[in-house]
């Protein structure tokens, strides 16, 4: 009898927590980054959490398509999850604020990995569910621009 697997999602979200700076991983995750996997870190609020999903589907059709306000999946998420139309407004608004409570969200489990280790970051897994009416707030604002 053989066993079924199942497949990792095209996301891994985590909640951390590091004695580094948060500048230090902010260089951390822009040098981690590359043009096919990213890592992008978020304050962490319950509303940030509702929207990170939703955001990161329409930031991939966005970016496909070539109507994405930014030059990668990366950027356009964080713009989804602030509702802004100015990176530095929306990192003022969603970016990382302190080491000790954060969200890592990244396209790679590797990637994700990787960095932890690199940064010494304590962290766990967090699952993402799909609340519609939070999908539809993220549609109706990405459509308002």
């Amino acid at each position: 009898m053989s066993t079924k697997s199942v497949a990792e999602p095209g996301y891994f979200c985590m909640l951390c927590s590091s004695g580094e700076s948060v500048e230090e991983l902010i260089g951390s995750m822009k040098g981690a980054s590359n043009t096919a996997d990213f890592i992008q870190l978020f304050d962490y609020k319950r509303e940030i959490l509702r929207k990170l999903l939703p955001a990161y589907v329409i930031a991939q059709m966005r970016v496909r398509d070539g109507i994405a306000k930014s030059d990668s999946v990366r950027n356009e998420l964080i713009l989804l999850v602030s509702g802004s139309k100015n990176i530095s407004e929306a990192i003022a608004s969603a970016g990382i604020k302190s080491s000790k409570r954060f969200i890592l969200f990244s396209s790679s489990k590797k990637l994700s990995l990787y960095f932890a280790k690199k940064n010494k970051v304590k962290w766990r897994k967090l699952r993402l569910r799909l609340d519609l009416s939070t999908a539809a707030e993220v549609v109706g604002s990405a459509l308002s621009e």
